[in-house]
This record gives structure tokens, C-alpha cells and sequence, in this order.
């Protein structure tokens, strides 16, 4: 992963299996390594390797940017007919995250899942402010190429689009149509799906059971933080599932 370091190019990744920690940092402008091992799970390799490389790259830091601060937009009001004309789930491709924005008493939401929402301030006809957050945040609904999105924009952050989807209400669907054993040839390892009391299952010999949650048609996501999208063909038959997490995205596991 590139990952800059106080303004300087950094190429780095991490490693964990049960208490070991690992950690590999390379500064190729200034041909540094820096790589950490450790049989103590609280350790955090990441952060000493950085120390280190505080005592190697002192001349070469950045000095610190100073943020301007940023003067709060006017808020306008609206009444609740144009509100709930912003409701709607939207999908972000790229990190395939789902939101929800909604109105309750008479406030717009934005809504990440479960009780994890931040309520929305109008400062313009289709632009609203996080309210109760750091910084400014803000949240624009447009129609391009005929497709309502959503932009969330935040200072020193990609910005995040979304786009308007579906909504499929889990409890309408046949989850049995996802039963079935998929596996990885990159990982060499099968996983089981079965439908247990009205739950997605995904069984594996060596762990306990993880249940799935539909979040739009044919994507689930799960307490472990893994997405994943079964794949259909052209017959509309179910032939494998991508499997995407923190650091892995779309990791083929093919229907047996």
C-alpha cells in the first residue's frame, strides 16, 4: 500500500496471524527500510516503525500544514416535502458501502447502518452540512447522466460518491438461491453457504460460523467486515462470489 508518511512516499504493509505482528515500511526516495516483528499482539509494529523512521527522515519532514479554519455555511430551512424527496439508499462502488438518507421529525439523515446516523442541516436546496461532526462535512444530491448521487465531501479526503439503488427488503428474498460450496484457488479453501433460521451461513471447517446480511440484491456483508457480491451469468444462475475487505478486493471463490 502507498502510504505517505508526513509528506514523504511510503510503501508499506502489515501482517497478523493469532499473537505475531508484523510490519514493512520502504521510503524509496530516501532507500529506507524499516520492518518490525513481534510475537506480542499489542505491539503495534506500524507505530514503531514509524518511530524509527522519525530518527532517519527528520530533515526530509514536512512541516505541519496549518488548516485554515473553515466558517461555517448558513443554514436554510426546508420543509418536509422537498426532505423526503432526497430519501433514497445509494451504493458506493468502490468501497461497496451502502447509505441510507431519510427523514425523521422532520430532519434529514444520513445513515450508515443499524443507529450509526448523523443528522443533516440544509444550506442549500440540494446541498446539506453533517451536523455534530469534526470539521465540515457536506452532502450534495445531483442527477448526472440521468442518475441521482450522492457526494459527500471532506477536507483532506477523497471525495465519496454514491449512487441510487434499489432497495430490496431482505425478508422477501430466497436466500436459499445463495446456498452452495464456493472456493478459492488463491486461498485454497472451500466455504459452505446454508440458510439457518432465516440467516445466510457461511460455514468453514476451521471457524465458527458467520452470518450474512443482505444489504442489496445479491450483496451481504458480515460482522468481519467482508462484503460480498455473488456473481450471476447470463442465465441468471448463481457461479461464484468476489469477496472484498480492508485490504483484499474482489477475491474469486467459484461455485462447486
Amino acid at each position: 500500500f502507498v502510504t505517505p508518511y508526513k509528506g514523504i512516499k511510503q510503501i508499506q504493509h502489515g501482517g497478523a496471524d493469532a499473537g505475531y505482528r508484523s510490519y514493512l515500511g520502504r521510503f524509496p526516495d530516501q532507500d529506507i527500510a524499516i520492518s518490525v516483528f513481534s510475537n506480542f499482539s499489542n505491539s503495534n509494529p506500524a507505530a514503531l516503525s514509524l518511530q524509527v523512521a522519525d530518527l532517519f527522515l527528520t530533515s526530509e519532514v514536512e512541516a505541519p500544514k496549518v488548516s485554515k479554519k473553515v466558517k461555517e455555511p448558513k443554514t436554510i430551512n426546508l420543509n418536509s416535502k422537498a426532505l423526503t424527496a432526497f430519501e433514497n439508499y445509494f451504493w458506493n462502488e468502490e468501497s461497496a458501502l451502502s447509505r441510507r438518507i431519510y427523514v425523521k421529525k422532520d430532519t434529514l439523515r444520513y445513515n450508515r447502518g443499524g443507529t450509526n446516523e448523523t443528522p443533516l442541516a440544509a444550506i442549500a436546496k440540494k446541498k446539506f452540512m453533517m451536523l455534530n461532526v469534526p470539521g465540515l462535512v457536506t452532502v450534495e444530491f445531483k442527477t448526472e447522466e440521468g442518475k441521482d448521487r450522492m457526494i459527500v465531501v471532506q477536507e483532506n479526503q477523497p471525495d465519496f460518491i454514491a449512487e441510487a439503488y434499489e432497495y430490496v427488503e431482505p425478508s422477501t428474498v430466497d436466500l436459499k438461491q445463495y446456498e452452495g460450496s464456493f472456493f478459492s484457488e488463491e486461498l485454497d479453501t472451500r466455504y459452505l453457504f446454508t440458510v439457518f433460521n432465516g440467516v445466510l451461513m457461511a460455514k468453514h471447517r476451521r471457524n465458527s460460523d458467520i452470518p450474512n446480511k443482505m444489504i442489496k440484491a445479491d450483496y451481504f456483508n458480515n460482522p468481519a467486515g467482508v462484503q460480498l457480491q455473488f456473481v450471476r451469468d447470463n442465465t441468471n444462475g448463481i457461479i461464484g462470489i468476489n469477496v472484498t475487505t480492508g485490504r483484499v478486493r474482489d477475491l474469486w471463490f467459484q461455485k462447486e
